[in-house]
């Protein structure tokens, strides 16, 4: 009796883990692999191998556009911020070559903002990104002259110097610069252009900020003014 019972036991235990067994192999055929963030990541991020890993998942839950495979995300940049666990989709990644050119440079509080100049005024030779630049402010007076020329901002990084053909010979002249600056700066540099004038410096490589008094017309030839 005690042998029958034993054997009941057995086949009891052999019935339960073929079930779990069962079940465990049905899980695995039904679930899909998928990429996901292995950590939270910044847009314009190029991918490398330890941002990203793959998990499987209810095929239910794959997106799409899911990638599936870690190599060809490899040196990829996000077109969007991605959070942890989420999946990584094609349409959310850019090509090597599909470059975002200087949107990647920016830091989360600036912006990128481009200064029109007269083509002609600066050769394209002059300026690169990675630059340096001071803005140089002259404002019209209500009479209709100049009443003041002033620094009005320095040190701002340039991104990228849009070029222009000149002359019959086609040579390349800058059409302004593109330069990195945050919203308050944005409104200044928006407000100058629309109101006076506005020049761009070239700053040396070991370029130092410095105060200026401003010119009008009653300091324009005082030795004084010059700093």
């Amino acid at each position: 009796m005690r042998g029958y019972r034993y054997l009941l036991l057995a086949v009891v235990v052999a019935l339960t883990t073929a079930v779990y067994v069962y079940n465990y192999c049905a899980n695995l055929h039904v679930a899909v692999s998928v990429v996901v963030a292995a950590r939270d990541l910044p847009q314009y991020h190029r991918l490398s191998p330890g941002d990203v890993r793959v998990v499987r998942i209810d095929p239910d839950a794959r997106h799409p556009d899911a990638a599936i495979d870690l190599d060809c995300l490899q040196g990829l940049r996000l077109r969007t911020p991605v959070l942890e666990g989420e999946q990584i989709l094609y349409n959310k990644v850019s090509e090597v070559e599909m470059d975002p050119g200087y949107l990647h440079l920016l830091a989360p509080e600036q912006r990128a903002f481009l200064i029109p100049d007269q083509p002609g005024r600066m050769p394209a030779t002059a300026l690169a990104a990675g630059s340096r630049v001071d803005l140089v402010y002259v404002g019209d007076s209500a009479a209709g002259g100049f009443s003041v020329a002033k620094c009005l901002l320095q040190g701002l990084q340039v991104l990228h110097v849009p070029t222009a053909p000149l002359g019959l010979r086609g040579e390349e002249t800058a059409a302004g610069v593109i330069v990195a600056v945050t919203p308050a700066q944005a409104e200044q540099i928006a407000f100058a252009l629309e109101t006076g004038r506005v020049y761009i410096t070239v700053d040396p490589l070991d370029m130092k900020p410095l105060s200026t008094t401003g010119v009008d017309v009653m300091s324009l030839f005082r030795q004084e003014v010059v700093q």
